[in-house]
């Protein structure tokens, strides 16, 4: 392999799949703009027949960026082969369906005839690969990367397939780094699937002779552990902002309803790996089932947990061991501490409250999102008169105890209280009008207007300073509105104890700003499937994380000669 093979492989990084719909094309995108907001210049591949990149970054109808003459345009130039979409992201090669008769022209074009070239001019390559392990079409451009990412989510047959496509791929370049990278990630350790555990899982629905031998896993690392977040799902492109208000309000009252258990566990002198081993359980469980109903499902589900992991050392047999079955599992001691447990959780008014939020909550979201919108923030949602109502309860108990509450939940209730002001707020015509105002729109080539997702997401990569401008601007406008809101909420309901305050007792007016400030920018923004841009979104949180250890990685590898030096 000539230097500039060697250059541009460890440029390259693969993004695959063992199957489709596990967002392998939006962590491809998503990656790139990432790194070309970052400064890097980027050259995305896409090699995926099936890929909807153009819907993606939502490249309007009158700026088609297909080939239509294919890869047989002479010269020896790039620049045919090279669409701009923003600065610093480039697609090459792009087209609107990638042929078989095309792959072996575009392999000869990417790693002979414009080698040097695409090597000189970019800094990173991202290949978004067909989902599947179609050796034509996937495994034979692999020798030539330098990284792989496999992209898998909290499902078993996305980790079957993944192990199939991992299993494979050991067979035909057994040295390439692979990094395993989850999306819509939900922990549940007390299921029989473990979602961490790709290799496994694949093993155990596996006959024998198909299964990966754990001496050859040694270089597959679990690189990214993306939560679900339904504000950057692009098939919710159009999302209210009532809805966003109310998908927030509801991770706020499940973190109360949870932090409510830890305390209950110290209560009944729970050691706390106990806990961790059963709140899964507490979490979903129902409140309405007796004592023994509740030890015995306990018993069966801790019991599980321990088989599970009991198995999970050995990929090749599934031992059951002798774990006693239900109840049998605990000691005396044990039960006893949690049936005080199970009274507290059965009793507590504030529990119960949050329960009942929690169910109105959840309706409010399915009506919402089975609505028909026009356009983006849509019209102005009926206000729910039970939700204000139980929620303002759960704030006036909040606000009553705020003296005996944990730190954590006392700040928790009082971002409740801001979002609650947020939703009540954003009823009104007049603010949706402002917000809708702020959203750009095109037209399409049937005369439609449409949200300009590409306009979006361009302010968000490019860091536009006129967009920055009009951003502020909004804020200043609408922050006024908002305070005197909030400062209306706690004088009705009597809820001084839920504001944010400085150490002198103040209210911390810069915490409100940046709040809205951030609130603001992920309404505006959400829908467009870009993680980018998103400083608080746990999603985003853990995205950051895991592209910049990448990127880590990658450099480790282009720069050895400098790191011995160093060493």
């Amino acid at each position: 392999m000539n230097k500039y093979m060697e250059k541009f492989k460890k440029k390259s990084i693969a993004i695959s799949s063992g199957k489709g719909g596990v967002g392998k094309t939006t962590t491809a995108v998503n990656l790139g703009l990432y790194y070309a907001r970052k400064g890097y210049k980027i050259g995305l591949i896409d090699l995926d027949p099936l890929s909807d990149i153009e819907i993606l970054l939502d490249l309007a109808e009158s700026e088609k960026i297909i080939l239509e003459k294919g890869f047989n345009t002479a010269g020896k130039t790039l620049d045919p082969y090279v669409k701009q979409v923003f600065h610093g992201f480039h697609l090459l090669f792009p087209t609107s369906k990638l042929m078989k008769q095309d792959i072996k022209i575009l392999r000869k074009k990417l790693f002979q005839d414009f080698a040097k070239q695409i090597t000189d001019q970019y800094d990173l390559l991202i290949f978004d690969m067909p989902a599947g392990i179609r050796d034509e079409d996937n495994l034979s451009f692999l020798p030539f990367m330098g990284s792989l990412i496999i992209v898998t989510n909290s499902e078993p047959t996305a980790h079957v397939s993944a192990g199939g496509y991992i299993k494979a791929l050991l067979d035909y370049t057994p040295e390439l780094p692979i990094y395993i990278w989850h999306n819509k990630y939900i922990r549940n350790p007390g299921a029989n699937f473990n979602p961490e555990d790709v290799i496994g899982n694949y093993n155990r629905n596996s006959p024998k002779p198909a299964r990966i031998h754990p001496n050859k896993i040694s270089h597959i690392e679990h690189l990214a552990f993306i939560p679900s977040d339904p504000t950057l799902d692009l098939l919710r492109a159009n999302p209210s902002v009532t809805l966003n208000i109310l998908r927030s309000m509801l991770d706020m009252v499940e973190f109360i309803k949870e932090e409510q258990l830890k305390a209950f566990a110290i209560k009944s002198k729970i050691p706390e790996k106990t806990f961790d081993l059963i709140k899964y359980f507490l979490i979903h469980r129902s409140d309405k089932d007796s004592f023994d109903l509740f030890i015995d499902d306990l018993g069966e589900y801790v019991g599980n947990i321990i088989r599970y992991r009991m198995s999970k050392d050995n990929y090749y047999t599934n031992i059951k061991g002798t774990i006693p079955e239900g109840r049998k599992i605990f000691t005396l001691v044990q039960i006893q501490s949690l049936k005080t447990l199970f009274n507290h959780i059965n009793t507590d008014p504030l529990r119960i409250r949050a329960l009942r939020i929690i169910q109105l909550l959840e309706a409010a979201i399915g009506k919402q999102e089975n609505a028909k919108r026009l356009f983006f923030v849509g019209n102005v949602s009926p206000a729910n008169k039970r939700v204000d109502l139980e929620i303002s309860k759960l704030l006036i108990s909040l606000n009553n105890q705020a003296s005996h509450l944990q730190k954590t939940v006392k700040n928790t209730a009082g971002l409740l209280l801001f979002y609650f002001s947020l939703y009540k707020l954003f009823h009104s015509e007049t603010m949706l009008k402002l917000l809708n105002n702020f959203i750009p729109v095109r037209k399409t080539v049937r005369g439609t207007m449409v949200r300009d997702k590409y306009k979006q997401i361009q302010n968000l990569v490019e860091e536009n300073k006129i967009y920055k401008r009009g951003y502020l601007k909004l804020i200043k406008t609408l922050y006024p509105v908002i305070t005197k809101q909030l400062s209306t909420m706690v004088q009705t309901f009597r809820l001084e104890h839920l504001y944010y305050r400085k150490p002198d007792n103040t209210i911390n007016k810069e915490a409100y700003v940046k709040l809205f400030s951030h609130f603001m920018h992920d309404t505006v923004n959400s829908g467009l499937g870009i993680i980018s841009g998103f400083k608080y979104r746990p999603a985003s949180i853990a995205f950051h994380e895991a592209a910049d250890k990448l990127i880590r990685k990658i450099k480790d590898t282009q720069e050895p000669a400098n790191q011995q030096a160093a060493s």
